[in-house]
């Protein structure tokens, strides 16, 4: 009888040694699989995505030494992990982000300008993922100024264009005080009609000093439309976060 329990004992070690084995390749497995942009079906792992909203080579370090491709999804543990981001052997910052299962878990890294220091930021940032969606017939724009030659404040008119006999007409559609490099609070902002009575997704931005009214640049900005048989034509998201670039654009960090 002792022979036949210490058997079975020893065959429990091993089925459970067997058993433990499996799960590490079948999550090392998973992990590797989610990092080649997979999707993650397993409660035990989340999607993350970190988009890079920088002109600055940035080289993305997850947990001790895993480099992540830049513009890819991959899969990670649920909880919070380490990440750290480069440029070159310089580190710009180190955090620790959270993923929650079965879900992709979107970040977004933002350095505006040669000076700013790195951020990261998901949809909760200046409270995007509050904002309801409006009408067909408008957007929301949330709008900074990162422009070091402008002055810290400045004024943005809005134009579009709608269709009257024989020609396009200029119309202001949206205006925003006092600019600054801090995310102002969502204003609506309505859309223009071309003469096929869909809207138009080309604005100009008109930025003025406010002191003087001087205008200090005018800035094309065209919002992405959808190329699906389903989607042709209209616009792809209706809330905005932009801000005005070093380069002389206008620049879409975050949209839904």
């Amino acid at each position: 009888m002792s022979l036949f329990r210490g058997l079975l004992f020893h065959h429990s070690n091993q089925m459970r040694i067997i058993f433990n084995l499996l799960f590490c390749i079948s999550a090392i497995s998973l992990f590797y699989s989610c990092s080649k942009g997979e999707s993650v079906n397993d409660p035990r792992f989340g999607t993350t995505s970190i988009s890079l909203a920088t002109n600055e080579p940035i080289t993305i370090v997850q947990g001790e030494s895993h480099q992540v491709p830049n513009g890819t999804s991959f899969g990670t543990l649920i909880g919070t992990n380490r990440f750290r981001f480069y440029n070159k052997s310089v580190l710009l910052l180190d955090t620790m982000l959270t993923t929650k299962p079965l879900i992709t878990n979107s970040y977004v890294l933002f350095k505006p300008t040669a000076n700013s220091r790195l951020r990261i930021f998901d949809s909760s940032f200046n409270d995007f993922d509050k904002e309801v969606l409006p009408d067909t017939s408008s957007v929301k724009f949330s709008m900074a100024n990162f422009v070091e030659s402008f002055p810290d404040k400045v004024d943005v008119s809005i134009n579009s264009t709608n269709y009257t006999p024989n020609s396009d007409k200029p119309i202001q559609v949206g205006e925003f005080h006092n600019v600054t490099s801090s995310f102002s609070l969502f204003k609506l902002v309505s859309l223009g009609r071309g003469q096929d009575l869909k809207v138009v997704s080309a604005f100009t931005l008109i930025v003025k000093d406010p002191s003087t009214a001087v205008i200090l640049a005018t800035i094309p900005l065209t919002l992405p439309k959808g190329n699906t048989s389903e989607t042709v034509g209209k616009l792809i998201s209706r809330v905005y976060l932009l801000y005005l670039d070093n380069d002389g654009t206008a620049k879409i960090i975050m949209s839904k």
